[in-house]
């Protein structure tokens, strides 16, 4: 009869020691598991482009430098003379009230070549010129040179265009799987850092007084071919004077700077608008 008992014990203690072995090891992958899964989802979020091309940080040059396409030297702004016998015009791909802009080529390189669209804007167009040279950094578009004396501004060329574009880009299949609330939220994210930097920067504070309406917004910004967002059009960017207590003047309207805009709802709607994932899926 004991010997029943005693027999009848030995599968409970025998599970119990296999228990005790076994689960520190158990624990011990799993947490080996989760620890691999972090890291790998920490470093597909750095490395993962939707545009299937490798992500570059901002080419760090000094200040009056640039480095283009397969550049692999910092080269200094071209000057008039560069500019006059180096750079060709293709055709017109854009225009507003002070500048037009050019589809050009440099040295086998597509770049942007504004040009000022009548001599009454003139002092609009040298501000404009004047805040790239000062401003520029991984928000703003990529200065290549400038002739101030034929008002000729050389830029980055953007072949995506303006954020108006955006839907449309959107909608192309070979972008499809860009085309998600999660994607549409970092630009948005990139806009607000733009707009941060411009009331921030080491120059003090601008405001950015394009912003009368959603359209004229978007056609401030640039779409880089990753999916990112870079300031283009920099004319209309008044300085504040705090310490002079001063407000900006955005045409005739005098603005505080902490004013109400509703520019960043509309632009919220518009970067949601025509998205074929439901948001309550992201």
């Amino acid at each position: 009869m004991n010997d029943n008992r005693i027999m009848a014990k030995k599968p409970h203690h025998v599970i119990a020691d296999l228990v005790q072995r076994l689960t520190p090891p158990v624990l011990l992958l799993l947490l080996a598991v989760l620890l691999v899964n972090l890291a790998l989802y920490q470093h597909l979020s750095k490395v993962s482009v939707p545009s299937g091309k490798a992500k570059v940080g901002y080419d760090v040059c000094p200040h009056g430098y640039f480095r283009l396409g397969t550049l692999k030297n910092c080269l200094p702004w071209l000057s008039c003379e560069a500019i006059r016998r180096e750079v060709h015009k293709l055709k017109r791909v854009g225009e507003g009230a002070v500048k037009k802009v050019f589809l050009s080529e440099w040295k086998e390189n597509k770049v942007a070549l504004s040009q000022l669209t009548t001599p009454e804007l003139q002092e609009d167009f040298l501000h404009g010129l004047r805040m790239l040279k000062s401003l520029q950094g991984k928000q703003v578009v990529k200065l290549l040179g400038f002739c101030e004396e034929d008002f000729l501004i050389l830029t980055e060329y953007h072949p995506f265009g303006s954020l108006k574009n955006l839907n449309q880009i959107l909608n192309f299949p070979k972008y499809k799987d860009s085309n998600t609330w999660h994607r549409r939220f970092l630009l948005a994210i990139d806009y607000v850092s733009i707009i941060h930097y411009l009331h921030n920067s080491p120059l003090g504070t601008f405001v950015m007084c394009d912003s009368s309406d959603l359209d004229k917004v978007l056609s401030q910004y640039l779409l880089t071919s990753d999916f990112h967002v870079v300031v283009n059009d920099l004319d209309a960017l008044p300085l504040v004077n705090r310490s002079a207590g001063e407000l900006v003047k955005c045409g005739h309207q005098e603005l505080q700077v902490a004013m109400k805009m509703k520019v960043s709802s509309q632009s919220c709607q518009y970067l949601r608008s025509h998205n074929p994932v439901s948001f309550s899926h992201q």
